[in-house]
């Protein structure tokens, strides 16, 4: 593997990391946002936020798969 493709692989792990990071902080702010809800909202703004939590949650799982194909092919190339 050249140092090129070594940096370039460096950065999308960090671009990865930095991406669920955030979507960790935003999962974290609609959880908190549904744990101090309003007790007379509507029924159906706690469906939509449990889905957005769900959503995000797949997100972060994809991602972590991301992580681990990004970790393998580091691997075959340093072969």
């Amino acid at each position: 593997m050249t140092r090129s493709q070594e940096e370039r692989l460096d950065e999308l792990a960090d671009q990865i990391a930095q991406i669920k990071s955030s979507i960790q902080d935003l999962a974290e702010s609609f959880s908190d946002a549904s744990d101090g809800g309003n007790p007379d909202d509507e029924p159906e703004e706690g469906t939509d936020v449990a889905d957005t939590i769900d959503t995000i949650d797949t997100m972060l799982a994809q991602l972590e798969d991301l992580e681990s194909s990004l970790d393998e092919l580091r691997e075959t190339l340093q072969g």
